[in-house]
């Protein structure tokens, strides 16, 4: 039987490289467990680096680099851990908030953090960042975890 635990012998250079190779090493064991339409589910190791991985590269490909900071407003849910990781990955620095913050509060966090990108949970929160957003030195990129309504024809 393979060997399911992790190596303590190796050192490892980062959390996302460890991630990664716990992912490695036990693919198909549950990573994470979390309620969502009344079940239990589960994002193994394998899906869980896999997700990391391509939420990275559509950060990289949005011009998100190594130093860049990000906001992240979010409750605890599996979206946040990837987006958290992959942002760590690139070497993008995390500023978490919280979902309870208004305008007003991401305003100063924005001009405060020097953060030009932030990735929410929902579309209540991306407005409330896009608001806060007007009154600070602004935002390259928002990223919406749920997907946004359909706009009306013509909009």
């Amino acid at each position: 039987m393979p060997e399911t635990r992790a190596r303590t012998d190796t050192p490892w250079n980062s959390l996302p490289w460890m991630l990664l190779d716990l992912a490695r090493q036990r693919p198909v064991r549950p990573m994470l467990r979390y309620w969502r339409d009344g079940a239990w589910r589960s994002v193994t190791w394998g899906e869980f680096a896999l997700r990391v991985a391509n939420v990275a590269a559509g950060l990289r490909a949005h011009g998100i680099m190594p130093g860049d900071r990000v906001l992240l407003v979010s409750e605890s849910r599996p979206e946040f851990n990837i987006a958290d990781a992959a942002l760590m990955a690139i070497g993008a620095v995390t500023v978490p908030t919280y979902t309870t913050n208004m305008p007003a509060d991401h305003a100063h966090i924005l001009n405060d953090s020097g953060a030009r990108a932030a990735i929410v949970s929902t579309t209540a929160l991306a407005e409330r960042v896009l608001t806060g957003a007007a009154q600070a030195e602004g935002l390259d990129l928002l990223i919406c975890m749920e997907p946004a309504p359909a706009l009306p024809p013509g909009t």
